[in-house]
């Protein structure tokens, strides 16, 4: 059985609409009327954000309320949502008891925390610290499925890759990091049209794209535990830039427009068309998480006409996939990118992740631009937690929480990850008073 998420005073007259058995409905408890019964009759009022648990019964205001309500009064009571309830309600900037969780930590932040025994190796983080969202469910992207990387040179420290879009990459050797780019098969439209495109809308390859296993068994640990799970994967943005290089895709945009169309195009198609498959096969999740870094510091990679004529329809393609499944849309880009919001909104993104502070982006202003169209997540500068300076955290958190989570729509995140130079202890205390001050 659900909990029950809120009531408030109020003094509406009983309306008609009975709910059936299990659904969560809106209910408003005028004064006077705790421990009493609800009439049926009482429990469907117009839409109004309060919401309880119904099991085809009356549902005893007793056991919902534990406070009389004076006349005129307008009290309310919060108690505990599900993860899947918070998130969900938060999506939608309504009303929750708390604000959300949710984290990235890089691979070695958890081996120096299991180093150090803070944890043992099979734990989860996101169990650990009671994180709200789960994430799943991504597809291989690249273009050649059967390809295996290619050591073409290795030192002590490094390695150069070439991977299956055919770029070779420099990476780092047990840490954490992003390659240096070294050189790309692809560097216009016809490297794309000859090694790329043809494996990527080829039917037959598909299912090799997708880890449906693993899908279905989050899905279903997520629904067992009342956790929110995002589908999360690469956006058409993300997906170019691996073939061509970053260099090459923004000349492209200047030069020849139409092969950068075709392929935020083609891969928009292909999203699409792997999500219908996996969602028929394993079900639907919560909702949708984009991987989007469409922003360096200062500034976004590409001017918001640029991104209107040329990125911008690939996201309303698949923004809007996941409105007809009544999923929400969680857009992850790293950098600076509030020129790009207004345009991510009229795609259809119903919340921004991320919000680099070092990069320049400032989750007040957002908030008080955009917080009646969505929600936010992140927006806190890990800087301090990396520092380990509670006093910094703490300032932190009193500036922005108490303004970002009025009126709802808000889950706590920093604003990109977690390194290995945050001491555990440092993280936990980041943790804790966020809840702290981020409950209702």
């Amino acid at each position: 059985m659900r909990h029950v998420y809120l009531i408030l005073a109020c003094v509406p007259a009983a309306l008609a609409g009975a709910p059936r058995a299990g659904d969560a409905m809106n209910v408003w408890i005028a004064p006077g009327r705790a421990g009493r019964g609800l009439r049926p009759a009482e429990r469907q009022l117009r839409g109004l954000p309060a919401v309880v648990e119904v099991t085809g019964r009356p549902a005893p205001a007793a056991a919902c309320i534990s406070t009389a309500f004076g006349a005129g009064n307008m009290e309310r009571l919060m108690i505990e949502l599900t993860s899947r309830e918070r998130i969900g309600r938060i999506l939608r900037r309504e009303p929750v008891d708390r604000i959300g969780l949710c984290e990235s930590f890089w691979g070695d932040t958890k081996a120096r925390w299991v180093a150090d025994g803070h944890l043992a190796e099979e734990d989860s983080l996101e169990d650990h610290f009671g994180l709200d969202i789960r994430r799943s469910g991504g597809f291989t992207l690249a273009a050649w499925l059967d390809y295996k990387e290619e050591i073409v040179e290795e030192t002590d420290e490094t390695k150069l890759v070439r991977n299956p879009n055919g770029a070779v990459l420099r990476w780092w050797k047990g840490k954490s990091g992003t390659p240096e780019h070294v050189d790309f098969l692809v560097k216009d439209r016809a490297g794309w049209a000859e090694h790329i495109k043809p494996h990527l809308t080829d039917p037959a390859g598909y299912r090799k794209r997708m880890n449906l296993d693993a899908y279905r068994a989050a899905r279903q640990d997520c629904a067992e535990r009342g956790l929110f799970l995002a589908w999360a994967g690469l956006n058409v943005f993300e997906c170019m830039h691996p073939v061509c290089g970053h260099e090459n895709m923004l000349i492209g945009m200047i030069d020849d427009p139409a092969w950068v169309k075709d392929m935020c195009d083609t891969y928009a198609e292909q999203l699409v068309n792997l999500m219908e498959i996996e969602f028929a096969e394993a079900g639907e999740p919560d909702g949708i998480w984009f991987y989007e870094d469409m922003g360096f510091k200062g500034k976004p990679f590409l001017s918001p006409a640029m991104y209107k004529e040329l990125v911008w329809p690939a996201h309303k393609r698949t923004f809007e996939y996941a409105h007809s499944r009544n999923l929400p849309v969680i857009v992850h880009s790293c950098g600076y990118v509030e020129p790009l919001v207004p345009g991510l909104i009229e795609a259809g993104m119903d919340c921004l992740q991320a919000i680099e502070v070092k990069a320049g982006m400032d989750l007040l202003q957002l908030k008080r631009d955009y917080g009646e169209h969505i929600a936010f997540m992140g927006g806190v500068d890990v800087r301090p937690l990396v520092a380990n300076d509670r006093d910094a955290i703490r300032a932190e958190l009193e500036t922005k929480l108490p303004a970002a989570m009025a009126g709802g729509g808000y889950c706590l995140h920093s604003d990109h990850s977690i390194p290995n130079q945050v001491d555990y202890e440092t993280y936990r205390y980041f943790v804790d008073l966020g809840l702290e001050i981020g409950t209702y």
